[in-house]
């Protein structure tokens, strides 16, 4: 089973989002927002784990009882804030991506951003519709693609 661990600005928008394109289950802790966003069931949410079986599971738990194989850090567009986490994560040798939340543009604050994804007004929609947005408007997706080709290499290391 791969665990991906998410953290980070707009953490719970990722996570669900990825889940719903990888078809895994996030692992969530009691006071995460799924249970009111989550309303069409798109996504299968735990509070508990006990054992479950899953090719792979999105972790957003601060608490995680599964070990996390690999992380998305999810950033602010700020300089300063990614500078801070690139430099957290240098000195740690986690095996984590970093990605910009709420902005457009690519190659911002250098290689080491994997991904940017955009604030966009039906995301606000989404949770009210109870769908992640990439379910609700599949051309969203592209921006998570990055994501899920980290994803394939890290569950399929021949890749």
């Amino acid at each position: 089973m791969l665990a991906v661990g998410v953290e980070g600005f707009g953490r719970h928008f990722v996570a669900w989002n990825l889940a719903a394109l990888l078809k895994a289950p996030i692992y969530a802790d009691r006071q995460a927002p799924y249970r009111s966003w989550n309303t069409a069931g798109a996504v299968t949410v735990f509070e508990r784990w006990e054992g479950k079986k899953y090719p792979a599971v999105i972790v957003d738990n601060r608490d995680p009882v599964i070990p996390i194989d690999m992380w998305f850090w999810v950033l602010p567009p700020d300089p300063k804030e990614v500078e801070l986490v690139r430099e957290r994560l240098d000195n740690t040798g986690a095996n984590a991506h970093l990605v910009l939340n709420g902005i457009r543009q690519k190659g911002l604050f250098g290689e080491r951003i994997l991904a940017s994804i955009p604030w966009e007004e039906q995301q606000a929609q989404a949770i009210l519709m109870g769908m992640p947005l990439v379910a609700l408007v599949p051309p969203f997706s592209s921006y998570f693609k990055p994501l899920l080709e980290v994803v394939s290499r890290v569950s399929d290391p021949g890749r």
